[in-house]
């Protein structure tokens, strides 16, 4: 079925025709005109269908897996950013941040799982992933921040953290 697709493709009809013109302008006798045409087909065919059968297959890209990856990277780049800060005027407070990030990530994969049933999910969960990773930029440039910048993260966190879960809670199915 796949060869006989192949077959019908119109790039390899055009081509066969341009080279049994190619045999007709050269003077070849009419059976050898069509054998070259069948042949370039043929030929073309096959080797399409090889070209597609060793070939890797195609991947589809998932907006919600893109988002929740992004996430995950933020969350990953936190603890790397928190483990290299380690000052004891930080290390709590990067502590208590850590339980709301993971937190955060778990809200946005409770998302993910219903992105088919609500499409505006997806904002929420780009807002969410675009968010931690802003967050997690700004902390990586604490070396100089002062308590204003620390409480300036902290609230940002939380607005982040409300975000997610008013949206996880307006798209949780109802019970009843």
């Amino acid at each position: 079925m796949a060869y006989a697709k192949e077959l019908a493709d119109p790039w390899g009809l055009l081509l066969a025709v341009s080279a049994a013109l190619v045999a007709v302008a050269i003077d070849l006798p009419a059976g050898a005109v069509v054998a070259v045409g069948v042949a370039v087909l043929c030929g073309r065919a096959a080797i399409m269908l090889w070209t597609r059968a060793n070939s890797e297959p195609e991947v589809e890209i998932v907006p919600e897996q893109v988002w929740l990856d992004r996430a995950v990277t933020a969350e990953a780049d936190f603890h790397a950013a928190s483990t290299a800060l380690v000052s004891d005027s930080l290390s709590d407070w990067l502590a208590d941040m850590a339980g709301g990030i993971e937190d955060a990530v778990n809200t946005l994969h409770a998302l993910a799982a219903r992105a088919d049933e609500h499409p505006e999910v997806l904002a929420h969960l780009e807002y969410g992933a675009l968010a931690l990773e802003d967050l997690v930029s700004r902390i990586e440039n604490l070396a100089s921040a002062d308590a204003d910048v620390l409480a300036d993260l902290a609230d940002y966190l939380d607005v982040i953290r409300r975000t997610v879960a008013e949206t996880e809670e307006t798209t949780r199915p109802t019970v009843g």
